[in-house]
């Protein structure tokens, strides 16, 4: 036994102070007609509230009907309420165990709701027993926490539900006074909401559980090794939560809501043996292959799923982020869905991603196969047009279905300018490849706003093909150029060379802790200048292909681009071009993005790169690159 210096955490002192006056001890009141029963926890109980931790306020509330304990209530009597961190407990009166003979437990009915929002929620609902409590001096005595595991309601409404027999540990059967605490804790921005009525003391046996199997955590987080839900907790334990999308497999456990409407998405809990405890959340996750649910069985409990998308931490809770998240793999019985459905596909040039799986697989690279139906025309999405009159030379779309007119089922995809992709498969020059299919390599990430392929290196058409296939001639691993100002925190040893530097300016070029390297010819007026910030002798591998800078870019002001910023390149050092980027931050605000250009004809040479920055007394940007890689 021990004196409760804690209310849920074991670190935590409290502090207790009685919230009214508390009456001598006294019979109880079915001291003759055993079983102990009180119907709902109010005739004789009564409450202690921590005034240490949380607000002080009493969380506990005696209805005439039920007890009640939330941390979420209409505090100041306004009728509005509102989450306060809050700490307390309901005594019982003196119940007497020397006439029982045999085993002694309690039981009682409950409900536990939105549990799901409270991280450590298993912790904060509690039963402690004393037989030297005085109905006093709570602290004075000793209490011990009776084992028990609550279990959160799975319904939407306040059913209450049996706990089951908890046996009442030996030393304090055949006592003449014993007192039982129920202990409640709420944090500061959560809470869960705790009903009992019918507590009952009586003869009896309470089931041994047998002790839990210790879960491993284990796997890497990729399709083929899914973490585990140990795994998976461990990491947010840890607080190394996972940045980019991830696979984790588990049990269905519980199923809190699935929506078969417009929203088509479904919140559920998993778990690596299917109980209802170490869970992990899944909010508002759609079906397999990112598609909607559009029936109530194509998730039932019991169910091993994968799971694919984005984890955060919300309001304590470990959980995916709303609507980032689909089922990738699910079995049922003997009838497992295959790990790579073939509406998906796996991003292989054996099999490579659908339409679909295109769309779902976002930040990675991988082929994908489709029908070229057009081109899109402007800057937006809604610019598509699905034939080759007009085309451009910069995109394509393609969809699953040659014939396919809705830009919501196509996946837009940059042609990087000057590369073999785009010379060969452009509907401006090749009107002859609309309605062909494609097989194409590249980055899937956001294109025109929406889920797209970027980057493109290697394509097949029409019986030919085009660029250089992955693995034909790869680069060496690890090798290829790369620098980060941001990271780096400095220029490195990259030279800056003014060309002209007005009186009144003392640089233009300089480094910026917050954005990496930074020009501007602007101190409260615009002055007419010119500044080059050149790269050291950079020898390339072969097997390059791809120049990506990440820049941003602003106060423009309607000047032409082309005069003020650009980047160059030279194999001498001497005698400089302008490469060609696909495009250019608008010059309109701070966003910074990824622009690239096609460098697979400098692969194997040694080159150096250059930002030349040019401004005039009229218009002078500022432009900012933060880090640049050519692989």
């Amino acid at each position: 036994m021990k004196k409760i210096k804690f209310l849920v955490f074991g670190l935590l002192s409290l502090m207790f102070a009685a919230c009214a006056d508390v009456p001598e001890p006294y019979d109880n009141p079915s001291q003759g007609d055993l079983p102990y029963l009180s119907g709902n926890l109010n005739k004789g109980w009564t409450t202690f509230i921590s005034t240490e931790i949380g607000s002080g306020e009493n969380p506990w509330d005696q209805g005439s009907s039920y007890v009640q304990a939330t941390g979420y209530q209409d505090w100041d009597g306004t009728g509005s309420k509102s989450k306060k961190e809050v700490a307390g407990y309901l005594i019982s009166p003196a119940l007497k165990t020397n006439s029982l003979s045999g085993d002694v437990v309690i039981c009682f009915d409950y409900t536990i709701r939105y549990f799901d929002r409270v991280s450590g929620w298993e912790n904060y609902h509690k039963i402690f027993i004393s037989n030297d409590y005085d109905g006093k001096d709570f602290e004075s005595a000793t209490w011990e926490e009776i084992p028990w595991t609550p279990v959160g309601s799975s319904y939407s409404d306040w059913t209450l539900y049996s706990s089951g027999n908890i046996a009442v540990p030996a030393d304090y059967v055949n006592k003449e006074n014993v007192y039982v605490a129920l202990s409640f804790y709420a944090p500061e921005l959560s809470s869960t909401t705790w009903e009992l009525q019918n507590f009952e003391m009586k003869e009896g046996s309470a089931p041994v559980p047998p002790p839990p199997t210790p879960i491993d955590p284990k796997g890497s987080g990729t399709a083929d090794d899914p973490y585990n839900i140990a795994k998976l907790l461990q990491l947010f334990a840890e607080e190394n939560i996972p940045t980019e999308k991830i696979y984790f497999k588990g049990i269905v456990a519980n199923i809190k809501e699935l929506d078969t409407g417009s929203y088509g998405n479904a919140t559920y809990y998993v778990s690596d043996t299917g109980a209802d405890t170490n869970t992990f959340y899944v909010y508002r996750s759609y079906y397999l292959n990112n598609a909607k649910f559009t029936s109530t069985d194509q998730l039932q409990v019991g169910d091993t799923v994968i799971v694919y998308g984005n984890v955060t931490l919300y309001n304590s809770t470990p959980e995916t982020k709303e609507r980032e998240s689909c089922l990738y793999w699910i079995s049922r019985g003997s009838a497992p869905v295959p790990p790579h459905p073939s509406e998906e596909g796996s991003g292989t040039y054996d099999d490579p991603y659908t339409i679909a799986g295109a769309q779902a697989h976002q930040s990675e690279k991988g082929y994908v196969k489709g029908y070229i139906v057009g081109f899109i025309s402007g800057q937006k999405l809604t610019d598509a047009v699905f034939g080759t009159d007009g085309a451009v030379a910069s995109n394509i779309i393609i969809a699953t279905s040659a014939d396919e007119t809705d830009i919501s089922k196509c996946l837009p995809i940059q042609l990087v300018g000057g590369s073999a992709v785009r010379i060969g498969i452009n509907l401006m020059d090749n009107p002859g490849m609309y309605k062909k299919e494609l097989l194409i390599y590249g980055s899937l990430e956001k294109y025109f706003g929406t889920a797209g392929l970027k980057s493109t290196t290697y394509a097949e058409c029409d019986g030919k093909t085009f660029g250089t296939k992955p693995g034909d001639d790869p680069k060496p691993v690890g090798e290829g150029y790369f620098m980060d100002f941001k990271t780096t925190g400095s220029q490195g040893d990259w030279t800056i060379e003014d060309k002209t530097l007005p009186e009144g300016l003392t640089y233009v070029w300089n480094f910026d802790s917050r954005y990496g390297m930074k020009a501007s010819a602007y101190i409260s007026k615009c002055f007419a200048s010119e500044s080059w910030l050149i790269s050291p002798a950079i020898n390339l591998p072969s097997g390059v292909s791809t120049l990506t800078i990440h820049e941003a870019m602003n106060q423009l002001k309607g000047g032409n681009r082309a005069d003020h910023v650009n980047v160059m390149v030279s194999t001498d050092k001497t005698n400089w071009s302008v490469v060609n980027m696909t495009g250019w931050p608008a010059g309109t605000d701070w966003n910074f993005g990824d622009y690239t250009a096609d460098f697979s004809t400098y692969a194997g040479k040694t080159i150096y790169i250059a930002f030349k920055y040019t401004s005039t007394d009229s218009c002078a940007p500022t432009w900012e690159v933060e880090k640049l890689s050519i692989e």
